[in-house]
């Protein structure tokens, strides 16, 4: 039987990785202009555009994803349109909305998106995604309780693997976050 496949790699492969980096790094190191980045972790990309003006803004995002797109289509791929998210973050009360397009369709500007598994809202406050780390953290906690008597009870060494695992869910992109608890820090040590 055969199978003609038009692209892509197949999952958990052992090159995939590799030849995945080879090929987007070009996009990563791509020269933008001024104000633009374009940070990525594996096939996860992020494009950042920051400026004064809603209209500069606007003009810079669009340009900006213009050259993204065709460097990702020189490579013979496409960019899914229909997965992008994308948030406005600004400190003003009144702001216009930027008008960002992507292959001739228009991305809607969202509250919140989430990136690496972080829920970034436009606030840059992460209460949503502390909210939604705590309750993982309890689910899981709540799960690996009630294994523990199976396994000989909540001996020191199982209670420290608990809390440790509780932990790494609760503390996942703190260096991303924790700059928000500066403000509750002197109320949380009295």
């Amino acid at each position: 039987m055969e199978v003609e496949i038009s692209g892509g790699v197949p999952q958990g492969s052992v090159v995939g990785p590799l030849l995945w980096n080879a090929t987007f790094d070009s996009v990563l190191k791509m020269p933008l202009p001024q104000g633009a980045k374009l940070p990525g972790f594996a096939d996860d990309t992020l494009l950042v555009v920051s400026s004064k003006t809603v209209e500069e803004l606007e003009a810079l995002a669009n340009y900006a994803l213009r050259l993204v797109e065709d460097r990702i289509s020189n490579l013979s791929l496409q960019i899914a349109a229909d997965k992008i998210e994308a948030v406005l973050f600004t400190q003003k009360y009144k702001h216009g909305t930027p008008n960002i397009e992507v292959g001739g369709k228009t991305i809607l500007l969202t509250k919140k998106m989430t990136y690496l598994g972080m829920i970034i809202d436009g606030s840059l406050f992460f209460k949503e995604h502390m909210q939604s780390a705590s309750a993982k953290a309890e689910m899981i906690s709540t799960q690996l309780a009630r294994i523990m008597p199976n396994v000989g009870g909540p001996r020191e060494d199982r209670r420290r693997l608990l809390s440790s695992v509780v932990h790494s869910v609760l503390l996942y992109g703190a260096p991303s976050w924790a700059h928000t608890l500066n403000g509750l820090t002197s109320f949380l040590v009295m």
